[in-house]
């Protein structure tokens, strides 16, 4: 008990000659009331409806994300707890990644048929897979040596097709475009559901066939948290 500071329950259990005593520690509730309330997202505050704690604030400023809007504190003697809402413009962004040089895969035609052995949950499988082809995708099929039997064994048919690789060049204009679309799902993977979509841009960086396209969606959301 003197390496706790509080306790919740104490059970004692008879065990032959021992007694097993199990104590749980009091998980104390997190004191909301002296939490701040942050901004979630860098932006420009629009609106303030505060209600108490200190307001750090105020309209048309610049914020950025994780910095304190409204903090609970002392006022004299009085404990004033952080609370209100503070709404302001914030552009929410996803980006992707591509190339318009891309490498597709396909098979030769080529393949290979293997036999194995399945007991239960253990197989046993030809080691010559493994140095079949260079590049390969395998396809297996089981089927029960005699369904009668007490013992559950099956043969296992690997089939082995050589995969081949080729560069294909794709279109800019056509990478562009499906990594907008990329871009924008992830974006509103990051909006707020109850987000008004304002105003979309996308900035577009090409280098040596590498392209990063980032959208940007502008809005108008509360943009306060406790924390």
């Amino acid at each position: 008990m003197s390496k706790l500071d509080k306790s919740s329950r104490v059970a004692v259990k008879k065990s032959g000659n021992e007694l097993i005593i199990n104590i749980n520690q009091i998980v104390e509730k997190p004191d909301h009331e002296h939490y701040n309330i942050v901004s979630k997202f860098d932006g420009k505050i629009t609106q303030i409806e505060h209600s108490s704690g200190l307001l750090k604030v105020n309209i048309g400023e610049g914020v950025v994300k994780g910095q304190v809007l409204i903090k609970s504190d002392y006022v004299g003697d009085f404990f004033t707890e952080a609370s209100g809402e503070i709404t302001a413009k914030v552009i929410v962004s996803g980006s992707a990644i591509g190339s318009t040089n891309v490498e597709s895969v396909r098979r030769t035609g080529n393949y290979k048929l293997f036999i194995g052995f399945k007991l239960f949950d253990k197989i046993i499988k030809p080691d010559e897979i493994e140095n079949t082809f260079s590049k390969y995708e395998i396809e297996q099929e089981e089927v029960f040596i005699a369904e009668n039997l007490v013992i559950p064994l099956k043969v296992v048919k690997y089939y082995v097709y050589e995969l081949e690789t080729t560069q294909i060049e794709q279109e800019e204009e056509f990478v562009i475009e499906n990594l907008k679309i990329k871009a924008y799902n992830i974006a509103m993977q990051n909006l707020p559901s109850d987000a008004v979509q304002e105003n979309i841009s996308y900035d577009v960086y090409n280098k040596e066939g590498f392209i990063k396209v980032i959208c940007n969606i502008e809005t108008e959301i509360n943009i306060g948290e406790r924390k």
